[in-house]
């Protein structure tokens, strides 16, 4: 998992790092924040186990700090290969963070201002070192990735997947599905004679479980739905009222609002995502280099009996 961390109080405007990896920051210390909250002061599980689970060098991973570090004891109910891939993840994490100690405290300080801290007494520590390394680690991956996209870069990109900015033929529709054709037949009398009753009548005989939106389906594209649906409703004319027409779900009304054609969408209106992508894709390939690195220099056991009993 990535791990990034504020550079200043405009980060978020910072050109060279996207917003997304924003929120990929904040989901990161949401994780270790609701940690400190559910294990209280202690940390610890309420039944605490001393079996040791892996090793890392000389160091012992315990089924009790296992619990700890993921603040959740029904982690251990999980299914083998989940629980394996939890613990490989929470070993990571550790081989990361050790690796990382030892930098300045600049970047701490910002984090702990932007959450609203004048000090770091109303922080437990362990929390306070879990988020300096992670600055750290968001830090050190920077240095090592050019953050700059060429234009090169971003048009390969665009001509080698063509399939992805291609918009297909979509309609904005809504539908009021009936279980009786009698019924359906009385609604579209009704909405025939005043188009402004379908989001009245779809709130109230509606079937499914568009009623509490007033029967919109929201745009659909093509592929999206059922072939005996999707046929029907691109077929229909816009901003016309069908006649009931009978599926296997039983009797539809729709109302087709509005509707786009499909269309290629051009490099420059494609160019800033592109640019995200690649620059995501980097940092990726980056952080599996250090995990690799990392694991190559140490020597690690996980108890698989234990894992899989």
């Amino acid at each position: 998992m990535l791990f990034f961390c504020l550079k200043n109080k405009g980060f978020i405007r910072d050109y060279s790092i996207p917003a997304l990896f924003f929120r990929t920051f904040l989901f990161s210390l949401f994780f270790i924040l609701s940690s400190f909250i559910l294990n209280g002061c202690s940390g610890r599980s309420e039944n605490p186990s001393n079996i040791v689970i892996a090793r890392v060098d000389d160091k012992e991973i315990t089924e009790d700090r296992f619990i700890e570090y993921y603040s959740d004891k029904d982690i251990l109910t999980l299914p083998p290969n989940v629980k394996r891939k939890l613990l490989l993840n929470m070993i990571v994490d550790i081989l990361v963070s050790e690796a990382m100690v030892g930098e300045e405290k600049e970047e701490l300080d910002t984090v702990l201002s932007v959450l609203g801290s004048e000090d770091n007494r109303d922080i437990d520590p362990d929390v306070i070192d879990r988020i300096s390394k992670i600055c750290v680690i968001n830090r050190k991956l920077k240095e090592k990735i050019d953050l700059n996209v060429t234009d090169e870069e971003t048009e390969k990109y665009y001509m080698s997947h063509q399939d992805s900015f291609f918009s297909k033929e979509s309609v904005l529709v809504s539908q009021i599905l009936l279980k009786e054709k009698e019924d359906a037949r009385k609604v579209y009398a009704e909405i025939n004679k005043d188009k402004n009753k379908f989001n009245e009548f779809a709130a109230i005989y509606n079937t499914d479980v568009y009623r509490a939106k007033y029967g919109s389906l929201g745009w659909v594209e093509r592929g999206d739905l059922p072939p005996e649906l999707e046929n029907l409703i691109f077929k229909q004319r816009v901003n016309r009222i069908s006649e009931p027409i009978q599926t296997s779900f039983g009797f539809h009304i729709f109302w087709v609002k509005k509707k786009v054609s499909s269309k290629f969408i051009p490099l420059e209106e494609a160019r800033e995502d592109i640019r995200k992508e690649i620059l995501k894709t980097k940092i990726d390939d980056e952080y599996e280099r250090l995990i690799a690195d990392l694991i190559k220099k140490r020597e690690i056991f996980i108890n698989e009996e234990y894992i899989y009993k």
